[in-house]
């Protein structure tokens, strides 16, 4: 009996510490589901590459620091949001975005996160996507990328990206230093044809977790643009029926302006710029959604008869040649009946273009007259839109049609950007934020929004002038002018023609004038040959080889000869003798160097000096310095009076050389007040060397880079130039005194020279410039 009952209790008890365990349970998964969490928004960009998020980016961060009102542009817009709990890993994520937004930008197969390479940006609030893996200070970027399809956990990138922190395709979101509200997560999929993604970090919110997941915000409001079917439904041509609505009269051209037959990213009708030139426009485009966002058709010039517009572009859209190719595959274009000289030269273009055999198939429609098959009148339809669209002015509308929502907008004035398809919130009219369900329902919303604010009402544009968009109709980059034309190109003197045979190129010419006031020209050539050419008569007076040629670069070790440099003339100046001005024989000192060494010598570059009359050597000017074995090329000669002797009034005639050279010198402000030429001469010699009476004097020291040009103000200043090894960009200008030789006046810093400032035996000969 007692027994029993002791076996009772312990059933019982059992039976309690069971209740126990499981209503513990319930209550630490109710703790736990009551646990917040960081949730991530992220707004998937309109935008369909870096570019032109950066642009915008810029724009913004210009009108910041312009202390103006930010603009409201297009960067808002987003297609859609997306969930993101903070226990979600990177490749959790971008199987996520592959599966999905990749998906829908790329053609069916072709998505899949094993499928193709990608790489994943992570980069913090206020940085462009350009300069990734360029800044050396503030938060680090971060970057997760695989290095083939078996999907790594780590990344196998170089050390260069030493501002970047690599991190695997396990780590979850919660850990990423640089997503931040304000930032950008980048995703670019497959090197090949290239998907580029851009989501906004729009919000971090603490939640309660209660099965939080990663995924779409389908029920959020995404524009903030209001619908009034009432607008639409007040144009007469709404009520049309439906066989006598445009897309009956154009099928194809309308399917695929609304994106029901090729899905499109964006689509634009109307000028909407002009950037090099007056007939450099825009004035119908369709971006494709697959092919990183290229163009399936595209208008440049402007139609004044909207119904020939869309006659050519059905026919471009209905052309059965090249059928067999990939609708994304295709580039149309098509040109107004006014305009056979653009036709001409696309074609021309196209056909001399190294690629084209393998770029999109190409469909160019150009007719002299187009005839018009059906009894749809445009104008007579959509009025105002007629008006709008033929005015020479900017109006222009533009249609994004994506899966989650679709977006039209009407616009003044011209578009910005990478495509100049951006705008300023202030240049929308209207945005309607509605999917068309065809082209003519568009057409009618297009008609209603033709309105401006006007006195705190909106008013009928019609043919109103808008002062902010409407004055500056010209090129919103115009090339620069060309030079003046002093005849024309008939009326233009050959001196010298190869008539079918092959002449040495002429590298180097200088024009004077003789002393009875004859025009003559100096020409300089590759096989280092000088001729002198009466330009009244242009027959040659004489002809002189002033240096050997040969071919600099030339290698015999492969059996083949590499394209090398001539070591012709480089380079001709024509001055009046200083002793013709003592006597009544005028003539010219003919002053000439070489691009390169001659051959079979390895001696320091000559300047050598002839007689302009004859053609004769005078003398040589030998560029050396006695304790340096690099012997410097000449890059450029000037002329002007120095004063070296301070204690008189005696200026002396020199010869200034710029040299091919770097060197070193010393760290001196811009304006050298501090400058030492002494200390300057004991560091290392200079790459500007002046001659007075056919001898060198002490070098000038203040460029580390080549000397590229020099200018002189006769017996006031010298202006040299030069330009930084490698790259050749230029580095600095320097004004010089020529009462105080050697000493530089001031300096202008164009770039940082590459050249380290360390050893003062260094003095670098360099390659000569091509040309002359």
């Amino acid at each position: 009996m007692s027994i029993s009952n002791s076996n009772k209790r312990k059933k019982e008890g059992d039976e309690s510490s069971s209740e126990s365990l499981k209503k513990r349970n319930i209550e630490d998964d109710k703790k736990k589901n009551e646990e917040s969490i960081q949730l991530w928004t992220l707004g998937i960009s309109e935008c369909h590459c870096s570019i032109e998020y950066d642009q915008k980016l810029r724009l913004q961060s210009s009108n910041k620091s312009d202390e103006k009102e930010d603009p409201e542009t297009d960067s808002d817009d987003i297609e859609n949001k997306i969930q993101v709990p903070e226990n979600t890993t990177l490749l959790e994520l971008i199987e996520f975005l592959c599966n999905g937004p990749i998906r829908e930008r790329r053609d069916c197969n072709d998505y899949g996160v094993n499928q193709h390479l990608w790489e994943l940006k992570i980069i913090p609030a206020g940085r462009s996507i350009e300069s990734f893996g360029a800044a050396k200070e503030g938060k680090k970027y971060e970057l997760c990328k695989p290095s083939d399809n078996s999907m790594p956990n780590l990344c196998e990138l170089k050390d260069d990206l030493d501002c970047t922190d690599i991190v695997s395709t396990k780590q979850l979101v919660k850990n990423l230093n640089s997503l931040e509200v304000g930032g950008c997560i980048y995703l670019m999929y497959d090197y090949g044809t290239t998907t580029e993604l851009l989501l906004s970090v729009l919000s971090v919110e603490e939640c309660i977790n209660s099965k939080l997941s990663l995924c779409i915000l389908n029920d959020e409001v995404i524009y903030d643009g209001e619908v009034n079917e009432n607008d639409i439904q007040q144009v007469p041509a709404f009520h049309l029926p439906k066989e006598q609505q445009i897309d009956a009269f154009y099928p194809n051209f309308s399917k695929n302006f609304i994106g029901k037959g090729h899905p499109m990213n964006a689509v634009t009708l109307g000028l909407s710029s002009r950037i090099t030139r007056q007939d450099d426009t825009v004035f119908s485009s369709m971006e494709s959604s697959s092919n990183r966002g290229n163009d399936v058709f595209f208008c440049a010039t402007p139609f004044d008869d909207m119904n020939k517009f869309l006659t050519l572009g059905e026919e471009a859209w209905s052309s059965s040649k090249g059928a067999e190719i990939s609708l994304s595959c295709t580039s149309r274009h098509i040109f107004p009946p006014n305009n056979r000289e653009a036709y001409n030269k696309f074609q021309e273009v196209h056909e001399s273009h190294p690629m084209k055999d393998f770029g999109p198939h190409i469909i160019a429609l150009y007719k002299e007259k187009i005839e018009i098959k059906n009894q749809f009148d445009f104008s007579r339809t959509f009025p105002k839109t007629t008006q709008q669209l033929t005015s020479g002015k900017f109006r222009w509308i533009r249609y994004s049609n994506f899966k989650k929502g679709s977006v039209l907008k009407i616009i003044v004035g011209r578009g910005f950007g990478s495509n100049n398809r951006m705008m300023k919130k202030s240049q929308i009219l209207r945005k309607w934020n509605k999917r068309f369900e065809s082209f003519h329902e568009l057409l009618c919303a297009v008609e209603a929004s033709w309105k401006h604010p006007q006195d705190n009402y909106l008013s009928e544009l019609g043919d109103v002038i808008l002062t902010e968009h409407d004055i500056d109709l010209g090129p919103s980059k115009p090339l620069p002018e060309e030079p003046p034309i002093l005849c024309k190109k008939e009326d233009t003197i050959i001196v010298s023609s190869s008539e079918g045979k092959q002449q040495p190129g002429v590298t180097a010419l200088a024009v004077a004038t003789t002393h009875n006031n004859t025009p003559v020209l100096y020409s300089g050539h590759e096989n280092g040959i000088i001729c002198k050419w009466d330009l009244t008569t242009n027959e040659i007076i004489w002809k002189r080889q002033v240096f050997q040629a040969k071919m600099v670069g030339k290698s015999t070790d492969l059996g083949h000869e590499d394209c090398g440099t001539p070591t012709g003339i480089r380079g001709i100046v024509a001055k009046e003798s200083s002793s013709s001005q003592t006597n009544s024989n005028t003539y010219h000192e003919i002053f000439t160097w070489s691009h390169g060494f001659e051959p079979n010598s390895a001696t320091p570059s000559k300047l050598k000096v002839l007689n302009g009359e004859d053609g004769m050597l005078l003398y040589s000017l030998t560029c050396e310095f006695d304790d340096v074995d690099a012997y410097p090329l000449i890059s450029c000669v000037v002329f002007s009076k120095l004063k070296y002797n301070d204690e008189d009034d005696d200026w002396d005639e020199a010869i200034i050389v710029g040299l091919q050279a770097t060197t070193e010198i010393l760290e001196d402000d811009e304006n050298y007040s501090d400058f030492d030429l002494e200390e300057a001469e004991d560091f290392a010699h200079g790459n500007i060397l002046p001659f007075v009476d056919k001898v060198a004097n002490e070098s000038w020291r203040g460029h580390s880079g080549t000397i590229r040009s020099m200018a002189a103000v006769p017996d006031k200043f010298i202006v040299s130039c030069s330009e930084c090894p490698g790259h050749r960009f230029a580095e600095m200008i320097i004004l010089w005194c020529t009462e105080r030789p050697g000493i530089p006046l001031h300096r202008i810093d164009l770039e940082k020279s590459t050249v380290q400032r360390k050893n003062p035996s260094l003095f670098h000969p360099v390659n000569s410039f091509q040309g002359g």
